[in-house]
This record gives C-alpha cells, sequence and structure tokens, in this order.
C-alpha cells in the first residue's frame, strides 16, 4: 500500500459516518414533523418549537459531558444553545 492509505481510509470512514448520521437525524426530525424534513421551510421552527427547552437543556448536557471529557478546543457549532438563550430575551413576544 502506498504510504498514507490508512489514513486516508480512516478519514474517508469517518466522513461516512458523519453523512450517516446526518441522514439518520434528517430521519428522526422527519419522522418527527410527520413531513420530509426541509431546512429551507418557514414551518420547520414552529413545528420544533415546542421542543425547544428540552433541545436547549439536551444541548447543555452534551456541552457539558464534552467539556468533562477535555475536549481540546470548544467547536462553535456545539455551544450554538448559549447563542439561542440570549436571542430568545429578544423575542417580541416575551416584552412587557
Amino acid at each position: 500500500m502506498p504510504p498514507g492509505t490508512n489514513r486516508w481510509n480512516r478519514g474517508q470512514k469517518q466522513r461516512q459516518n458523519r453523512i450517516l448520521r446526518r441522514l439518520f437525524i434528517i430521519y428522526q426530525v422527519s419522522r418527527h414533523l410527520g413531513v420530509e424534513y426541509d431546512k429551507a421551510s418557514d414551518e420547520v421552527f414552529e413545528k420544533l418549537k415546542p421542543k425547544l427547552e428540552d433541545a436547549l437543556h439536551n444541548a447543555g448536557r452534551l456541552a457539558f459531558e464534552n467539556a468533562e471529557l477535555g475536549q481540546p478546543r470548544r467547536n462553535p457549532s456545539t455551544y450554538a444553545h448559549e447563542l439561542i438563550k440570549v436571542l430568545l430575551r429578544f423575542d417580541p413576544s416575551k416584552q412587557q
């Protein structure tokens, strides 16, 4: 085998696993919504809004677990829940 082949195979396997995880998540969201998931749809947020508190709680727990595992650096996408919490403060429906 040429040098670097094992590293390429490992990277290829990781990409395939990432794609499969995304497809599984899309399948689960579609099943929950009762329609095929389309991230560009205007209806997605309204349909998932009742689950927002659970999602924020789970995201915070996952971030805490990752920190305990000693993740070497902070991935911004895993802390999107913090941004959402800040943005919710400006929700017009919660203003007095």
